[in-house]
């Protein structure tokens, strides 16, 4: 599951960028939230945290290539809205992806495109230590590309800790047209893993380690804070996110995109459908 890396807001150059283990939730106004349903059903539910310690694989914390997962957002209750489900998917660089389009954009490294369910595209790369490196992100919304100098490494946890692990990098914000440069900055990423919590979805109850991670995007006239929360399930990979983003000009908070997101695509176990 690779996440949403980058969204540029307004006319300034934003980015947000959570965390690899799952692929990005659309980023939706905390005031505008798809209405429930009257007889919308709850689909996501938080039990209390669990003692048991659990161990993710690195496989579960990257949706796998040539795979296409829905998402659904849901209100505060957990309840499902009315928003229309939502996808990722996951391709080799310049393959044509689940919908028929094709990542025409050649950046030197990557390997993998993930396009997240708002519509961006991320280049990446699985290092050999297992880590993935971030090259760069499509905005097309907003006509730009954002490049990472160096590769910015996402990493999740994979038992609770309390140790935080950090990474940053160079960001140049560049338009797609070949206009030159819009912005530039820094980027830094945090993530450590909480606790062991089970949840409850449309397709079962699961125990998933809880990751939570921040990014903060510093530019010549913005900055961003994302903090983003996600439940990951063994041989299963990522079950939910929340999210808050916060975007800053000139000392003057002119956005903020908060939501929860679910996963409803069916769920698989090495390969094979689970069945709750």
């Amino acid at each position: 599951m690779i996440e949403r890396a980058a969204r540029w807001v307004s006319q300034v150059a934003v980015v947000s960028v959570s965390q690899v283990a799952v692929a990005g939730c659309l980023a939706v106004g905390c005031g505008a939230i798809p209405k429930t349903p009257p007889a919308s059903r709850v689909i996501f539910a938080i039990s209390a945290a669990q003692r048991e310690v659990i161990e993710l694989d690195r496989s579960d914390c990257t949706q796998p290539a040539d795979s296409r997962w829905e998402w659904q957002l849901v209100d505060n209750a957990g309840r499902a809205t009315a928003a229309a489900p939502m996808t990722s998917t996951v391709v080799a660089t310049n393959a044509a992806d689940a919908t028929g389009a094709t990542n025409t954009g050649n950046v030197t490294g990557a390997t993998l495109s993930a396009r997240d369910i708002g519509g961006d595209t991320e280049y990446l790369s699985l290092t050999p230590s297992g880590l993935v490196a971030l090259f760069a992100v499509d905005s097309p919304s907003d006509r730009v590309r954002t490049f990472f100098t160096p590769p910015l490494t996402l990493d999740v946890p994979r038992t609770p800790t309390p140790v935080v692990t950090t990474s940053s990098s160079a960001m140049r914000v560049e338009w797609i047209d070949g206009r030159g440069e819009r912005d530039s900055g820094r980027g830094e990423r945090s993530v450590r893993a909480t606790e062991v919590a089970s949840i409850m979805t449309s397709q079962g109850s699961f125990e998933t380690l809880v990751i939570e991670s921040e990014f903060q995007a510093f530019l010549r006239f913005a900055k961003v804070r994302r903090t983003m929360t996600t439940w990951i399930a063994p041989r299963i990979g990522c079950i939910a996110q929340r999210w808050d983003e916060r975007v800053i000009v000139l000392g003057i908070e002119i956005s903020r995109d908060c939501g929860t997101a679910v996963r409803v695509s069916p769920f698989h176990v090495h390969g094979a459908p689970l069945v709750p």
